[in-house]
């Protein structure tokens, strides 16, 4: 994975499965709340969701790797990844609540990170 330019998302690369490579782009986010601004400030630009929507389109998989950090402590952390296409689904809202974030993300367990269930997605 390589970090993109500035005002695209974040990362993009490939992922070597047992069926081959998969190329994916992601954004990274996080929120101190219990709903993550989409749409203001921390949130997606519309120029990233359309290179999102663009990328997927080609074939990629694109995402939004996603942490809702409601204390300093870090000790009710909670990860997502969520699909460009889960958020469209929702009608790209305002706000994203972490009960709507459960529904159409994946959660990451702790200690995976990214790559554990980012595979079990894929596969």
């Amino acid at each position: 994975l390589r970090r993109c330019k500035p005002g695209l998302p974040d990362f993009m690369g490939f992922v070597r499965l047992r069926s081959g490579l998969i190329p994916v782009l992601f954004d990274a986010k996080e929120t101190h709340q219990r709903r993550w601004p989409i749409r203001r400030g921390g949130g997606l630009e519309d120029h990233q969701v359309a290179s999102m929507l663009e990328f997927e389109e080609m074939g990629g998989i694109a995402f939004v790797y996603l942490a809702y950090m409601p204390n300093e402590e870090r000790a009710d952390r909670r990860d997502f990844l969520i699909r460009i296409g889960a958020l469209m689904d929702e009608g790209l809202p305002k706000t994203l609540p972490i009960e709507i974030a459960e529904s159409i993300g994946a959660e990451t367990r702790s200690g995976d990170w990214l790559v554990s269930p980012f595979l079990e997605i894929l596969e």
